[in-house]
């Protein structure tokens, strides 16, 4: 591909009058002319099902918040082979740029300055509003209609979503698509400790897990290290166990939704907030939950579960592997067995069944977008680029990294996207498969606007392909299974053998605030005080206290609009159902 010209979109470029008029523009500029004519290709699609293009098309890319230094150095060659393979088989080259720089920050700075690239990804809904009601991001709704096959059919209704309120569409959202995970919010116990309990069966409600944790503790006071040992702790100040909480009572968002009335009602405006807040403060008022979680952080909680002092996992699911199974297995294997575990576990108010809780969620759209800018100069290739990104072949080599005998997959003789033997044992994937991918083969490196979760087969994509030894795969996962769809790894079915609660759908309760205005706020007043109020209820010395404090949190919220918050969190709701009827 030597001597091919390049076709670049330049991160600083300074563009003139006659190439601004064939870039288009942003809401701002919705008169403007796209001329998407040098991507009408003639010619074969490749085995990757792509038209190679005669010159370089040249991506420059903002990813967000990370570490340029580590991507450009590239100590394990991943980036360099990816860039390999983009440039030989499409003809293609991208810039990827990191900024060491909060990502809301950094983009207000180049709104201020101009100095942004062609392409932002990994951004908030609220700063591509941004740009858009600026002027800086393209209609890509023409585009979308003539080179944006695969989008239409992986988005379906969802795309809808995305339309602003002329009707057009100026992004697309990143790492979208259907939840893969067995596991969501957890209420989860050391499987061995809990199996000396000769219990019948496993809890399934919130008391039955603070019972649970009461005996495991009597029987664990101390760890090796003659530790006091505790049930929870948080990296969030106690964030996680209320998200829990609220999940096994069905709120969504913090919001209970009265489906039959049309009502939503906020959870400190509740009973059930109430009982949550007594609850917790219980757990806490008994020594269940370790009394530094107003300031632990991420690496001391990790610490703290692998070294034995905390057991149990009150909130994300995967801390309790991270913490748990996946340390012993490969840093004290002398030590461990299978039962050596957390189990994931899913329970449910007493009132409200487990269909109906939303300890697992899925959100179609995701929470990152993605946006062309007017420093783009050919809108037409940018958009074959992304659409064949989200073809299931491109899908899965932006994910995984190109196939290949020394990555985790390969293509077999009959066409099979053939796993590696070596990844499906899941205790070793820290080194087996994520290293591989990524370090080796730089899969993930340059994900752009693509499907990020269940890479399956229903009516929006096709991934028979994918190796039958594996399942709910996506592009930074994949869980190994039997012929008969069952995990196949004993492990995997400990921790996950009683998490029952189904994957409940909240893509239209997704809530977009505009930065200036004054709900917006108001979400942050609220939101900074509730976060201080709920320590306290946890920290209460009674429960009287607590519920005192519960009473005084709720008075100073509704007194601070928390009403008219939850109206606009309704509005919402409503606005987007409307959207994806496309009404």
């Amino acid at each position: 591909m030597r001597g091919k010209k390049l076709l670049a979109m330049t991160l600083c470029t300074v563009m003139t009058a006659g190439l601004l008029a064939g870039c288009g523009g942003g809401k701002g500029n919705t008169s403007a002319a796209v001329d998407l004519s040098s991507a009408e290709l003639t010619g074969e699609e490749n085995e990757w099902g792509w038209i190679v293009p005669e010159e370089t098309l040249v991506l420059d890319v903002y990813g967000g918040e990370g570490d340029q230094e580590k991507l450009v150095k590239d100590e394990y060659g991943g980036k360099a082979k990816l860039d390999g393979w983009l440039k030989d088989n499409l003809n293609v080259q991208i810039n990827w740029q990191y900024y060491s720089t909060a990502m809301d920050e950094k983009l207000n700075l180049m709104l201020a300055n101009g100095d942004y690239p062609a392409i932002i990804t990994n951004m908030t809904d609220e700063m591509a509003d941004k740009f858009i009601a600026q002027g800086k991001a393209l209609d890509l709704t023409e585009a979308i209609e003539k080179f944006g096959d695969n989008i239409q059919r992986r988005y379906g209704q969802y795309l809808n979503m995305l339309r602003s309120e002329d009707g057009k569409i100026y992004k697309l959202a990143n790492l979208y698509g259907y939840n893969p995970n067995v596991a969501g919010y957890d209420f989860g116990i050391r499987y061995d400790y809990w199996e000396e309990l000769g219990e019948p069966e496993m809890y399934s409600t919130p008391e039955g897990y603070y019972e649970a944790l009461k005996k495991v503790l009597e029987n664990h006071p101390t760890n090796a290290n003659g530790q006091t040992t505790y049930g929870a702790s948080s990296t969030d100040k106690g964030q996680n166990f209320l998200k829990a909480m609220l999940a096994a009572y069905g709120f969504i968002n913090e919001y209970k939704h009265d489906e039959a009335s049309g009502t939503f009602t906020h959870w400190l405006n509740t009973e059930e907030g109430l009982e949550i807040a007594k609850f917790v403060n219980k757990m806490y008022r008994e020594g269940l939950i370790d009394p530094d979680f107003l300031s632990t952080d991420y690496e001391t909680l990790m610490t703290k579960m692998q070294s034995e002092q905390i057991l149990g996992n009150f909130g994300t699911w995967w801390y309790g592997w991270t913490g748990g199974h996946q340390y012993w297995a490969t840093q004290d294997p002398d030590n461990y067995t299978v039962e050596k575990r957390f189990a994931n576990v899913s329970v449910h108010a007493d009132d409200v069944a487990m269909e109906d809780t939303t300890l697992l969620t899925a959100n179609f759209l995701g929470s990152y977008r993605c946006i062309i800018t007017d420093k783009c100069k050919d809108l037409g290739m940018v958009m074959r680029y992304l659409n064949w990104e989200n073809s299931e072949m491109g899908n899965f080599i932006m994910g995984w990294g190109a196939p290949d005998e020394d990555n985790v997959w390969k293509i077999d003789e009959d066409g099979t996207w053939l796993m590696d033997d070596d990844i499906l044992s899941v205790d070793t994937k820290e080194t087996t498969f994520h290293k591989v991918r990524e370090d080796y083969n730089g899969g993930g490196s340059y994900m752009i606007a693509l499907n990020g979760q269940w890479l399956r087969t229903d009516e929006t994509q096709n991934f028979d392909h994918i190796d039958p030894r594996v399942d709910r795969v996506s592009v930074y996962d994949y869980w190994p299974v039997n012929e008969d769809g069952t995990f196949s790894d004993e492990g995997i079915r400990l921790s996950w053998g009683h998490y029952n609660a189904q994957a409940k759908d909240i893509s239209m309760y997704n809530v977009t605030y505009d930065p200036n205005a004054e709900i917006t706020i108001t979400k942050q007043t609220i939101k900074d005080m509730l976060e201080t109020e709920w320590a306290r209820m946890i920290t209460a010395g009674s429960e009287e206290e607590c519920e005192q404090i519960f009473m005084e949190a709720r008075e100073k919220c509704n007194g601070l609009g928390l009403e008219e918050l939850t109206e606009y969190v309704k509005s919402q709701y409503e606005a987007n159902i409307a959207k994806f009827e496309g009404k």
